[in-house]
């Protein structure tokens, strides 16, 4: 048998109290607690990238991080050469003149911030290097180049970045 319920004022008038209570239980559940910030090994284990800034890192400004996948080794070579001051003025151009060869992974990462992830966007080309280049406000290359089958694990210092994990070449 089907049955018709009114839709009327009554009814709109009883959900608004459920409707209220729903809103302030989801509410509520965004004020719980956030879990403790890993810690450097935590989130190294399993990951594939890692960024761990320390609270001092970069000065306390913000650090911009470039990972670039290369697959070209005379592409590859020319970056071994640059600083990563010189990388960030070049980055564009150089995606557009070697379209294919390069893919590159972009963060802004502030003083204590802490990034983990199990994958990279998807790269067409065989990557024969990974270089890591980081915009410090100190001098110095600011540059790591990585072998393409190690995970990539950084801590960020105060003035200078370095690998935890896999090898630097």
């Amino acid at each position: 048998m089907f049955m018709w319920r009114s839709s009327g004022p009554d009814v709109r008038r009883r959900s608004v109290p459920a409707v209220a209570a729903f809103a302030a239980a989801l509410a509520l559940q965004g004020c719980a607690g956030t879990p403790a910030a890993p810690s450097t090994e935590q989130i190294a284990q399993g990951s594939l990238v890692s960024l761990v800034a320390d609270a001092d890192s970069n000065g306390g400004q913000p650090l911009a991080i470039d990972v670039v996948r290369v697959a070209d080794v005379g592409l590859d070579a020319r970056l071994s050469e640059m600083d990563a001051a010189r990388w960030f003025r070049a980055r564009e151009q150089l995606l557009r003149d070697n379209p294919g060869l390069l893919a590159v992974t972009s963060w802004e990462v502030v003083a204590g911030q802490r990034i983990s992830l199990r994958s990279l966007p998807p790269f067409e080309g065989t990557p024969v290097s990974v270089v890591v280049f980081a915009l410090y406000q100190t001098p110095g290359t600011h540059r790591l180049r990585l072998s393409p089958e190690d995970p990539v694990h950084l801590a960020l210092g105060a003035r200078d970045f370095r690998t935890t994990a896999g090898q630097a070449r």
